[in-house]
């Protein structure tokens, strides 16, 4: 498979804005417990992306406030299963 992955290097300026918007480019997020890679997943601009997430999200017992009800939005457990 052809993954890209987006590791921090030692430049002397700070990425993150190039990063976030790459990230808002993907076909596909697993996303981490940030709100960070909450909003560029969020935010994403792909037709039928797909993001990832932890369940639940933090220790929250239901995350139906911050996860969209959006097919595109599916569980770490859920996309094991998919493969």
């Amino acid at each position: 498979m052809n993954f890209r992955f987006s590791v921090k290097n030692d430049s002397n300026y700070d990425d993150s804005l190039i990063e976030f918007a790459a990230m808002r480019q993907c076909m596909a997020v697993i996303m981490s417990n940030s709100t960070y890679s909450w909003w560029a997943a969020y935010l994403s601009e792909r037709p039928g992306h797909l993001t990832v997430y932890k369940n639940p999200w933090f220790t929250y017992e239901s995350d139906n406030d911050i996860i969209p009800n959006d097919n595109n939005w599916i569980t770490f457990k859920d996309f094991l299963k998919m493969q």
